[in-house]
């Protein structure tokens, strides 16, 4: 019980400080269209769930927003060169210091929006953005501790380790952005983590309380984006069909449960196709016309570096030192597990890794001439963090414990370093290539001593988080449960 709460405490303590990193370093609205989904929220916020006419000049429909927040959003949004002045300047005033603007994310699911919305009502300008940055990174952190509670409930401390593994660093950084990616990479994550501790934990205490986090995880997952359905069930179909026997176990025990969560999950499912396909389909179509009709070799390696690193935007790339030090981790910890497990969860961890790889290029395909080649790596990690948890949960029912201190120490190091890397990296890019950043009075840049201190505590704190103490490695903290679950168990 020790290690189910001070594991996930630590993670989340440590993921916290590098959140608050990533939303000191990167400047008011440089995010990754951050601006529109800011003046979404704003928009929705103040009872605009529905939004006005089309943007005569840029991209999206119109919205009404502070004209506090326009103006500090101006410099950000006009440097790029996919924008119109619709997008980046007041299109007309109207009554209470607001205006309308265009927005790309004016047609998107609003209550997400709603939330961050909110939390920036009695702020302005730039402080308004940082308080939605803060309001998504905790909505992030709530099921990222969620996922961790999770899996620290599985064998060892190697699950708890591929949680850590699984955030990647576009993953946190997509977290303290004000847009609904971040949150629906970690309500995915949290899906994982509890279906997995559900079809695996032998205690009865916590099953229903895993349950209803799954639920919630499932109905956040299928509201905010259009591929939220498809991940439910991959996620749902790659679990159960670790344990059949122990899911079929699981719905007699929690019948009543699970038809409650089936209808919230679809009620969420059915309100975002119906969101969608009203308002939606349309302007995706449209955008879809000037998006490339072709996808390259360069695809094949592209979207797996994006889903390392690619910040603030997707054709960033992070510091050179992040894709071999992640994807040394990640290839080690699958080979590890590939080697010393010869069971169904073997196969479906690799099935998984298949699934992650290959998904972007069937839809790619399948989508082509309707809306081009829209793909970004990072758009796969709600079900692809899937397969490193299942390393992890191979490498803790084999070994019983967690990662050596010889292993733990050197991978935590260079984690640590690749992250701080990255940090530094984009403080430098925007103090010495971007204008608006630099003319920028809502920004003030957090120095390289602070960072690599946010860092270094927070790996700090991983590396204590995954740290087996003597007593722990006999086994007798965290004992595999048997093949088949026990409809008597207590």
């Amino acid at each position: 019980m020790r290690k189910v709460a001070r594991g996930p405490a630590l993670v989340v303590l440590g993921v916290m400080l590098l959140q608050a990193a990533w939303i000191l370093t990167m400047p008011p609205f440089r995010g990754i269209d951050e601006f529109d989904h800011a003046f979404r929220a704003a928009a929705v916020a103040r009872g605009e769930w529905v939004a006005g006419e089309a943007a005569e000049d840029g991209r999206g429909r119109l919205v009404v927003v502070p004209r506090s927040l326009v103006e500090a959003a101006h410099a950000q949004c006009d440097v790029l060169d996919y924008t119109g002045p619709d997008n980046c300047s007041p299109v007309e005033s109207v009554s209470g210091g607001n205006v309308t603007v265009a927005s790309a994310a004016a047609s998107y699911h609003p209550v997400f929006y709603w939330a961050i919305g909110t939390a920036a009502r009695p702020f302005d300008g730039a402080t308004s953005l940082y308080a939605m940055r803060i309001a998504t990174a905790l909505l992030s952190v709530l099921f990222i501790g969620l996922a961790a509670w999770s899996v620290a409930r599985l064998p060892g401390r190697w699950p708890l380790a591929g949680l850590i593994l699984a955030i990647t660093p576009v993953f946190l950084y997509s977290t303290t952005v004000a847009a609904p990616n971040g949150v629906e990479m970690s309500a995915g994550l949290a899906l994982w983590g509890t279906l997995l501790a559900l079809i695996h934990d032998q205690s009865r205490r916590t099953e229903t309380r895993l349950l209803w986090g799954a639920i919630l995880a499932a109905v956040v997952l299928g509201m905010l984006r259009v591929l939220g359905p498809v991940f439910i069930l991959m996620i749902v179909a790659t679990v159960v069909s670790l344990d059949w026997g122990a899911a079929r176990e699981l719905i007699r025990r929690q019948r009543r449960s699970v038809l409650v969560g089936c209808f919230l999950v679809g009620a969420s499912v059915v309100g975002q196709a119906a969101w969608m396909l009203d308002t939606i389909v349309q302007e995706v179509a449209g955008e879809g016309r000037s998006s490339p009709k072709v996808f390259s070799a360069f695809d094949i390696v592209g979207w797996p570096l994006q889903s390392i690193a690619a910040f603030p935007l997707s054709n960033q790339p992070g510091a050179t030192i992040v894709y071999p030090v992640v994807a040394a981790l990640v290839v080690g910890l699958v080979v590890a597990a590939f080697r010393h497990d010869r069971t169904r969860v073997r196969k479906v961890m690799l099935a998984s890794l298949a699934a992650t790889l290959l998904f972007p290029f069937v839809y790619t395909l399948a989508t082509l001439d309707s809306i081009g080649n829209i793909w970004q790596g990072r758009y796969m990690l709600p079900y692809g963090v899937g397969f490193l948890l299942l390393g992890g949960l191979v490498l803790g029912r084999h070994t019983k414990s967690g990662p050596a201190t010889r292993v733990l120490l050197p991978a935590a190091l260079a984690y640590g370093l690749a992250i701080a890397a990255c940090l530094i990296k984009v403080r430098s890019d925007e103090l010495s290539d971007n204008p608006a950043t630099l003319s920028d009075p809502g920004w003030h840049a957090p120095s390289q001593v602070l960072l690599i201190a946010l860092v270094g505590i927070a790996t700090a704190l991983f590396v204590h988080a995954l740290a087996v103490r003597d007593h722990e490695r006999g086994g007798t903290a965290s004992v595999p449960r048997p093949a088949k679950l026990r409809p008597t168990d207590a």
